[in-house]
């Protein structure tokens, strides 16, 4: 696989972190799946652009600032694990949420076709078939 892949997941994190609507069709593919974390404020799983949107709006309802800041980006065939935290302060409380949070993106033909959120770095680096010496 090429860098394209790591460098489109870098796309999607930067459009998701700037909330940039205009790069949906772009970045994700029209059957796109996203398997949301079961500790997320709504853990179900987001289906096409209008699950992202979903998701987003959703995301926004619950936070009043929210970042997924990758900290390492690993090309395992289809997939890039993605390594990092999610950064996001409560709406309402302001209270500051800092936690590890780990992503595997499936990229099909210059799209993300898949999304999977995990609670830690182990739990991603495994379901993708590495282990946690398998990142730098």
């Amino acid at each position: 696989m090429s860098q394209s892949n790591v460098d489109l997941v870098r796309r999607v994190h930067e459009a998701l972190n700037t909330r940039d609507e205009r790069a949906l069709p772009e970045l994700f593919d029209p059957e796109f799946v996203w398997v949301q974390n079961p500790n997320a404020p709504d853990p179900r799983t987001f289906h096409g652009h209008d699950g992202i949107r979903e998701l987003v709006a959703t995301v926004d309802d619950a936070f009043d600032e929210v970042r997924l800041e990758p900290a390492e980006l690993i090309e395992v065939g289809d997939r890039v694990v993605v390594l990092g935290q999610m950064k996001a302060r409560g709406k309402g409380s302001g209270i500051p949420i800092e936690e590890d949070r780990a992503w595997i993106w499936t990229v099909r033909d210059g799209k993300v076709v898949r999304h999977e959120t995990y609670a830690d770095h182990p739990s991603a680096l495994e379901a993708a078939g590495l282990k946690a010496e398998d990142s730098a």
